[in-house]
């Protein structure tokens, strides 16, 4: 007898948008007429959701392994076409399995050029694009050689890192001092980068059989390693997406994709714009964009990114069109508040700010919020918000944030 054909994704649950991605993906497999098989960690409250089969295992210490089992118990079950990683961590790890059980899709080779940045930016220097200068920060002297060659600030980051855990950004040599210690055991799990004085937009694209199907250009409200520690984390997508340097970023990154191997899937790209309109790529991500980027698409064009991306990984055909178009601005909900939350704005007031389409609060009064560590730490939600044209939906925004407040408390 035939086992029945089905997608199994990987799924990491942190957040509440993550549930929402989830039910896409279920969605766009039952569209497809297959099977969704789900493995998660043991434990994840999955038993309200359509799914049609869930494979937990347990995390922790060798949760990789009993993931990979995991895996291996759905292929013996279903004949599997698709294995799809909801979350970075897992990018690397299901391209593995895809190449073990022989399953279609981004192979070990293109998934390490998405995940090791030492290779994702050497490829892009191969194919004709300017990056970054970068060292490996074998000694302390190493770094400080390579800041005084090209100049502070200099960066230094995870060479896997995601969402800026454990990136620093060095202005001088008092704070290089700072920094050392921290980085010091890891140093060659880390890289060091020039920093790129401009602006950053990201792009996010995917792609089904070579053929470009969704492309999208958005600007950052400020550089990220200007952002995520001291203010919410925004960026802008406008209705048209035709001006010069928005065909100049989506004609880069449909090159780079092709250059780095990535012949159907996702990615997240982003590239600085030099004050004199050279672009410099930073990084790419084989993966959907984090924080609010699904709904900021969802309100600019009326399409879904987690359900595009699993249907054209099961049809080359899959061709979406945009349902309308806007001006839209996101922003993650921060605040510099820390301890038990004693009040926070909810969702329904900030729904009758000027512009607001969409927003969603995560926290409530009496949990607890700390300090930001990385791009969305938080974990505070987020607003989508229109205008008449890009410049009054990033107004519009910036109002809301300033009127999203959170008041707490440290508590024994």
């Amino acid at each position: 007898m035939t086992n029945p054909t089905a997608v199994v994704f990987l799924y990491r649950e942190s957040k509440p948008l993550h549930r929402e991605i989830l039910r896409e993906f279920v969605r766009a497999i039952a569209d497809s007429g297959h099977l969704s098989v789900c493995v998660a960690p043991a434990g994840t409250p999955l038993e309200d959701e359509q799914l049609d089969h869930f494979e937990p295992y347990e995390p922790g210490v060798g949760g990789q392994d009993r993931m990979a089992a995991a895996v291996a118990r759905a292929v013996e079950r279903f004949d599997v076409v698709r294995l799809v990683s909801s979350s970075e961590d897992d990018v690397l790890d299901a391209a593995r399995l895809r190449q073990l059980h022989t399953i279609p899709g981004t192979d070990v080779e293109t998934a390490l050029h998405f995940r090791d940045k030492n290779a994702m930016v050497t490829r892009a220097a191969e194919l004709g694009f300017r990056v970054p200068e970068s060292c490996v920060p074998h000694t302390r002297a190493t770094l400080e050689a390579f800041a005084d060659r090209v100049g502070y600030p200099i960066v230094v980051k995870p060479y896997n890192g995601i969402s800026c855990v454990g990136t620093h950004k060095v202005s001088s040599s008092a704070e290089l001092a700072e920094v050392w210690p921290l980085i010091q055991a890891d140093r060659h799990d880390m890289r060091a980068e020039q920093f790129i004085a401009g602006s950053q937009y990201h792009i996010d694209t995917i792609v089904s059989d070579g053929r470009v199907v969704f492309e999208a250009v958005a600007a950052y409200a400020v550089p990220l390693l200007d952002n995520y520690r001291h203010r919410t984390l925004g960026s802008s997508a406008s209705a048209d997406q035709d001006s010069p340097l928005e065909r100049a970023l989506l004609a880069s990154t449909a090159k780079l994709l092709s250059g780095l191997g990535l012949h159907t899937g996702i990615a997240h790209t982003e590239f600085f714009v030099t004050p004199d309109g050279e672009l410099v790529f930073g990084e790419s991500g084989a993966r959907m964009g984090g924080a609010f980027i699904f709904p900021l698409y969802r309100q600019a064009f009326g399409l879904s990114l987690p359900y595009m991306w699993v249907r054209a990984e099961l049809d080359s055909a899959y061709d979406p069109a945009p349902e309308h178009r806007r001006n839209v601005a996101g922003e993650l909900l921060w605040t510099g508040a820390a301890g038990v939350i004693d009040d926070i704005t909810t969702e329904s007031e900030l729904l009758t700010l000027t512009g607001a389409l969409e927003a969603q609060v995560w926290k409530a009064p009496g949990q607890h919020v700390a300090p930001p560590t990385g791009a969305g730490s938080q974990g505070l939600g987020f607003v989508v918000v229109g205008g008449d044209s890009l410049d009054d939906a990033k107004a519009n925004a910036s109002s809301v944030v300033d009127r999203f407040t959170v008041t707490a408390s440290a508590r024994g």
